[in-house]
């Protein structure tokens, strides 16, 4: 679950950039200062000795006479004293500089020496640091992760395996940086692991990630003492075959010191999209949205798109190869192949892969509340400049149109420039950048966890038997993310209220009356029921989960009066389920 409604990439580029450029200055002036006020203290006890000394010798002021004082008032950083050290006799000038030239240079002398010891004694400290984030890789995710724990202010230990430009750069913001192997249990030792809250192994090699996970398990259990946290481990793999088998073993194996998943990039960036399109899914009426792509994260949005839409909301796929696209998409899931509202249009060659009898086809009768577009950054652009034309002709009104862009944000912003109409030009916004890609609270489940544990928890004060009755430590996969996905939901929710999540914890505005519980129930009912469908469930006469059927997979009014009020208790619940996590409301823009 996102945090709240996410501002546009440019801005969030800028920000994260200005944050670190920020602590850069800051950590540059700070040296800056400390050194100039080392020498003008110096300088100002300095130019007090050469004064005294002119007094004790009656102010003769000839050049021999000067030069003579200065040499004597450099003799009081060797403790050289003047004569009378014990009387009151000499000028208060000589007095004080007397003892603050060499105090000076007893601090200096000190400083250099803890500035040279700075490095090994901060890598030495990391080893008893507590609640920090070790980050472990040096490719372009591991330095934006690092830098979006920095901009959030999170403690943070990072593992290079050798010393060079990036390990100065980094130390250069102030982190503690490990130099050593991850196949070395030693090396997460040496960086904390038994106090740390999180690893991430983001080395750009599957094969060093896979011995890195290990490390970390040997580490884990060396290290950490009994009662602390479970260590949370994300693990970056780029074959996907791997990952999905990977991602299947580490899922049974709950219980333990440590618990590691695989990064999923994909839906990551897809989850972090239900809440820009909230408010369109929660809208009054059912939507029709658009969905241009055949990749996976294309597929993978409208997955997430039908989990979060109300019922009868209809969803159009254009992609280039649309039969394989559909095999993908409703594989493993023959409930949603049932589905009248979703439906797939081939695209034609090149651009034309969403020329206007495409669009033509692809919006009859009524054209979409909202696009998304997945494609390489420039052939997304291009698209969705298509779209903005194909809208134009048709005298239709400015809709949120979301481009996905790997790359940064100089292509989008090219394209506002492009919209005549101002108003479609401000709705046509970035996802998907690497930034959201490594988003900390997404990447290490922070605050969706945080929500899905409280709804397992009120699930659990409800029911007592069954296979998803037991403790989130040792809970199923699938149900785990059936909870996060209702946690996701929850912004859909609050959309159908004109609210949105924000930060702290004011909640005044959550205040649903029995009329709207009820509309809610209905749409947290049939997210139930795309959620049991996409996981393989049928309706069945009984409950089987082997078989994976069930009874209420049908609509909310043919459902009993006990089982609609299970779907009433998680809409009542949400004020709770925000409460606990620090979150709050307010009202929608």
């Amino acid at each position: 679950m996102a945090e709240e409604a996410a501002p546009d990439l440019g801005d969030q580029y800028r920000v994260l950039e200005k944050t670190i450029e920020s602590i850069r200055i800051d950590r540059e002036k700070a040296l800056r200062l400390k050194a100039c006020v080392r020498m003008a203290m110096s300088v100002a006890a300095f130019c007090l000795g050469w004064w005294g000394y002119a007094r004790v010798h009656q102010g003769e002021l000839s050049i021999p006479a000067l030069i003579h004082h200065a040499y004597q008032a450099s003799q009081l950083l060797t403790f050289n004293m003047p004569h009378g050290l014990l009387y009151s006799t000499l000028p208060w000038q000589l007095q004080v500089a007397r003892f603050a030239l060499p105090g000076l240079a007893i601090y200096a002398t000190i400083m250099t020496y803890i500035d040279f010891a700075k490095v090994p004694l901060a890598s030495l400290w990391a080893a008893r640091r507590r609640d920090h984030i070790i980050v472990a890789g040096d490719g372009a995710r591991a330095r934006d992760i690092t830098k979006r724990c920095l901009a959030d202010g999170l403690s943070l230990v990072a593992i290079q395996k050798e010393e060079g430009a990036e390990v100065n750069a980094l130390r250069a913001l102030g982190l503690t940086v490990i130099v050593g192997s991850i196949d070395s249990p030693n090396t997460f030792g040496r960086a904390g692991i038994a106090g740390a809250r999180a690893v991430v192994l983001l080395t750009g090699s599957d094969s060093a990630n896979l011995r890195g996970l290990a490390s970390v398990d040997q580490a884990a259990r060396a290290n950490r003492p009994p009662g602390v946290a479970m260590l949370k481990v994300a693990c970056d793999l780029q074959d996907r075959m791997m990952a999905s088998v990977l991602s299947v073993a580490l899922a049974e194996q709950r219980g333990g010191h440590v618990e590691s998943h695989v990064i999923d990039y994909i839906d990551n960036v897809a989850r972090q999209l239900v809440p820009r399109l909230a408010p369109v899914l929660g809208g009054l009426s059912a939507p029709h949205i658009l969905v241009i792509g055949d990749d996976g994260m294309a597929l993978q949005v409208a997955r997430k798109v039908l989990l979060n839409a109300p019922e009868c909301t209809r969803l159009t796929i254009i992609a280039g190869g649309a039969d394989k696209a559909a095999r993908t998409f409703y594989d493993g899931a023959p409930g949603v192949a049932g589905l009248c509202g979703v439906s797939f249009v081939p695209g034609g060659e090149g651009l034309e892969w969403a020329g206007k009898e495409v669009l033509d086809e692809a919006q009859s009768p009524a054209p979409a509340d909202a696009v998304i577009i997945s494609a390489a950054d420039e052939t997304a652009v291009a698209l969705a400049i298509l779209v903005v034309r194909w809208r134009r002709s048709r005298g239709l009104p400015p809709v949120p149109i979301f481009v996905r862009q790997c790359c940064g944000q100089a292509v989008i912003r090219a394209a506002r420039l492009a919209v005549a109409d101002t108003g479609q030009g401000d709705m046509l916004t970035a996802f998907g950048d690497n930034g959201e890609e490594c988003n900390p609270d997404i990447l290490l489940r922070g605050t969706l966890d945080r929500l899905a544990r409280t709804i397992h928890e009120t699930y659990l004060s409800e029911v007592s038997e069954g296979p998803s009755a037991v403790q989130w430590e040792v809970l199923d996969e699938t149900y785990r993310e059936s909870c996060r996905r209702q946690a996701d939901h929850i912004h859909v929710k609050l959309a159908r209220l004109g609210l949105v999540v924000q930060s702290g914890a004011d909640l005044s505005a959550l205040d649903p009356t029995d009329e709207q519980v009820e509309d809610l129930s209905r749409l947290e009912h049939w997210r139930w029921c795309v959620d049991r469908w996409l996981d393989g469930w049928t309706l069945g006469a009984a409950k089987d989960i082997a078989a994976r059927t069930s009874p209420h997979l049908r609509p909310y009014d043919e459902l009993s009066e006990e089982i609609k009020e299970f779907d009433r208790r998680a809409v009542r619940n949400m004020r709770n389920l925000l409460e606990r996590t620090g979150l709050g409301v307010g009202k929608a823009p």
